[in-house]
């Protein structure tokens, strides 16, 4: 073992100094045993499912874009409905505050609505006059034949 050890390293030296290129590059594994047509097209698959997984990715990342837009937008218009809410309900006390102070418009708006006639009620003779179209009286529908009976007793 000593002796080839020895034989090996003398041997080394005698090539090292006649400066032939003895040992391979750094990223030198071994023969390829594939072309490289081969380790080309393998590369090129690679590079593809790369990408495709990268594009499912990106479009499982706007879906989940979309439903936290759709989050936010719907908590802005929950938020809108809030504050138009309380802002009707700051009016409607501004209101109330001013309807004390305003008990003498009030009163003269009331004064106003009762001198108005009221309706006339079917009364006495007019009571079984009612507004019914002749032509429903005499179509053969269900209405027709309640109404006929109702306007005959």
């Amino acid at each position: 073992y000593k002796q080839a050890l020895e034989g090996a390293i003398e041997g080394r030296k005698n090539v090292v100094a006649s400066g032939v290129p003895f040992s391979r590059p750094d990223d030198y594994f071994a023969e390829m045993v594939k072309s490289d047509v081969h380790m080309s097209r393998i590369r090129q698959k690679l590079v593809n499912e790369e990408q495709r997984i990268k594009a499912s990715e990106e479009a499982r990342r706007q879906r989940e874009l979309k439903k936290f837009g759709k989050k936010v937008q719907i908590e802005k218009i929950q938020e809108r409905q809030k504050k138009k809410k309380e802002e009707l309900e700051k009016i409607k006390v501004m209101k109330k505050n001013t309807a004390i102070d305003d008990d003498f418009e009030i009163a003269l708006e009331q004064a106003a609505a009762d001198d108005r006639p009221k309706k006339r009620q079917n009364t006495g003779k007019n009571a079984k006059r009612i507004n019914v179209n002749r032509r429903e009286i005499k179509s053969d529908t269900k209405l027709s034949k309640l109404l006929q009976i109702w306007l005959i007793h």
